[in-house]
This record gives structure tokens, sequence and C-alpha cells, in this order.
């Protein structure tokens, strides 16, 4: 008998290690997902910055305040690029935690 409660509890122990592996790589997952969404919406902002400087040209070409309204709208630009690098970056973790749970399991 104390045998087989032996094996139930080794079963188990797998059981749970499975199920806490499968949670954390769903966390990672989730949370590269939400920094996959958040550069999406990152590169809209920047494509809007970039409409917004070719009406600045279109409608002030011959003026010196387009030159500032541009400097102001390549500065924002510079900022958002620099956000989803570091998302990128993020992912990249991300999915490196996502592939050592994956080898961990398999040992």
């Amino acid at each position: 008998m104390s045998e087989s409660k032996g094996s139930f509890s080794k079963w188990k122990d797998k059981f749970n290690k499975k199920v806490n592996t499968l949670g954390t790589k769903t966390s990672y997952a989730m949370d590269r997902s939400k920094a996959q969404k958040q550069i999406t919406k990152i590169q809209g902002e920047i494509n809007v910055l970039k409409q917004e400087i070719g009406d600045i040209i279109h409608k002030n070409r011959n003026y010196e305040l387009s030159l500032e309204l541009i400097e102001a709208q390549l500065i924002q630009i510079d900022a958002k690029e620099n956000a989803i690098l570091e998302l990128e970056v993020h992912i990249d973790e991300l999915n490196e935690l996502i592939r050592l749970i994956g080898v961990g399991d398999e040992q």
C-alpha cells in the first residue's frame, strides 16, 4: 500500500510541476503578446506623427515655424522608436525564458 502512495505522490509531483510550467509559459506568452500589441500601437502613433510632419511641410512650406514643429515631431518619433526597441528586447527575453522552460521540461 505504501508503494502505491509513493507512486501516486511522484505522479502528483510531476503533474504539479507540469501545471506550474504551463502556467509560467502562459504568463510569459501573455506578457509577450501585450508587448507586441504595444509595439503595434506605438508604430501607429509614429505613422500619425509622420503624416503630421507631411501636413506641416505642405501647409507651411515657406515658414521657419514648420522647422520647429517638425523638430518636435521627430523628437517624439525618436522616443517612440526607442520604446519599441525596449519592448522588442523584452519580447526576446520572454522568448528565451519560454525556450528555457521548454528545455527544462524535456529533461
